[in-house]
């Protein structure tokens, strides 16, 4: 479970919508070549017809340990500075509590302890990103718990790899593409599965620092 981090802030400072950081971090966004902040992005996304005719979608990308994932614009709703959430008792280890967002409830997963990654403190770049995910029977609000929000991106789906059955390091179920944006490969969540799916996606041990 990431530790709180030591503030003094009202919780209502910690509401509002991320900053955009002075820089991107280099070690994570030499190749992600599109530099809008992930909040024009989505701004940008909710302008635009859901209907595409072409194959190439818009995806926030972020960072957990030294990977790169990709989640799909549609359903990213907010992103905030992290905030500790309300702890639940007899909770998965996953399941880090509740927080509530302008009357709104969401349940926030701790995205390093669902996949499998061994957990760490919470930095000033960690961000809890607010979901509405389009489930078979409904739809399901939840934050995820990032080690850092990148940028909005944009990616072919005609280009995109599936993930390995045999010899890839995730759970080719909570994977729904690998796409690549220059020489970075950005592993693109299957949402619906990953929420689904009780099993850790890591699937072999995670590399040492």
């Amino acid at each position: 479970m990431p530790a709180t981090p030591n503030s003094s802030a009202p919780p209502d400072q910690h509401a509002r919508r991320v900053r955009t950081r002075k820089g991107p971090d280099p070690e994570t966004t030499d190749h992600l070549t599109d530099r809008r902040t992930p909040e024009a992005g989505i701004r940008q996304a909710a302008t635009e017809p859901e209907t595409r005719m072409s194959s190439v979608w818009q995806y926030l990308t972020l960072g957990l340990d030294r990977e790169i994932f990709g989640i799909n614009i549609a359903s990213v709703h907010e992103i905030l500075d992290y905030r500790a959430p309300a702890a639940l008792p007899h909770a998965p280890p996953f399941l880090v509590g509740m927080i509530d967002v302008r009357g709104q409830s969401y349940p926030v997963i701790d995205l390093r302890t669902k996949l499998g990654l061994p957990a760490i403190p919470v930095t000033p770049a960690t961000r809890i990103i607010l979901l509405n995910i389009a489930l078979r029977d409904r739809a399901l609000r939840v934050g995820f718990v990032a080690d850092r929000v990148i940028e909005v991106t944009e990616l072919d789906r005609a280009e995109m790899e599936s993930a390995p059955e045999v010899g890839g390091r995730w759970r080719s179920n909570y994977i729904a593409g690998i796409g690549r944006k220059g020489e970075a490969f950005v592993v693109v969540f299957n949402l619906e599965a990953l929420m689904a799916g009780d099993d850790p996606a890591l699937l072999e041990p995670p590399l040492a620092a």
